[in-house]
């Protein structure tokens, strides 16, 4: 039987290295089906599902895009994109509820705002004091106040479906799970850390064409 500790020294050792090589930031990562010799695969974004219970592809693809967008500062965009209007999050002990209050071009992605210089900046913060802003993307907001780079490695993931709907129909648009891993930070005073997290998640869908959203979602972090 694996040591877990051991286990888990390595998960920390591979994805703090991720972080200072840059490794797991391309666009072209595939969730993974069957189990490999680096957890999360080679882009850390590719997490093990059990293989005695469905997990939709579509939901795959999900899970790696939220991880890959959520560890990029540039996308703030589509990371809150990600989630329904009415979605609760809690992230260790942040939490946020809902997407109410936000209009479009709040909080452009950096690269916009570097070309602009502070005016952008002003802006928002201006509209923000005028109009309010969502929780969701306060809580976004604040992921990277004191952090300059982060990187996660997710393990495995548990799906599942627990609603009181017991239409045929119903597992096509909700889904639940449980998730883990562990993320490393670099703080922008140059300080690193890494630690070990794990996730329950809620997505429904209104279609089969239409995008999964989180409704729920809670990370317990680990120091």
């Amino acid at each position: 039987m694996t040591n877990p500790n051991k286990t888990q020294q390595a998960l920390h050792t591979d994805t703090t290295r991720d972080m200072n090589s840059g490794r797991g930031s391309t666009s072209d990562s595939k969730p993974s089906s069957s189990p490999s010799a680096l957890p999360g695969g080679e882009s850390g974004y590719e997490p093990w599902y059990p293989s005695n219970v469905p997990a939709d592809a579509s939901v795959k693809r999900f899970v790696t895009r939220f991880f890959e967008v959520s560890d990029d500062p540039g996308r703030n965009e589509e990371w809150v994109s990600m989630f329904a209007d009415d979605a609760t999050v809690t992230i260790g002990s942040d939490v946020a509820k809902g997407k109410d209050g936000e209009f479009p071009g709040y909080f452009t992605p950096i690269s916009k705002q570097a070309r602009r210089g502070f005016t952008v900046g002003l802006m928002n913060t201006f509209l923000e004091l005028l109009l309010g802003v969502s929780e969701i993307r306060q809580l976004r907001n604040r992921m990277w106040k004191t952090v300059e780079a982060r990187k996660h490695r997710v393990v495995k993931v548990f799906p599942g479906w627990f609603s009181a709907d017991r239409t045929a129909v119903a597992p096509l648009h909700e889904v639940e799970f449980m998730l883990f891993g562990a993320v490393a930070y670099r703080m922008r005073d140059g300080e690193e850390a890494v630690a070990s997290w794990a996730g329950h998640a809620q997505l429904r869908r209104d279609g089969l064409s239409a995008p999964w959203k989180f409704v729920f979602y809670r990370v317990y972090i680990q120091r």
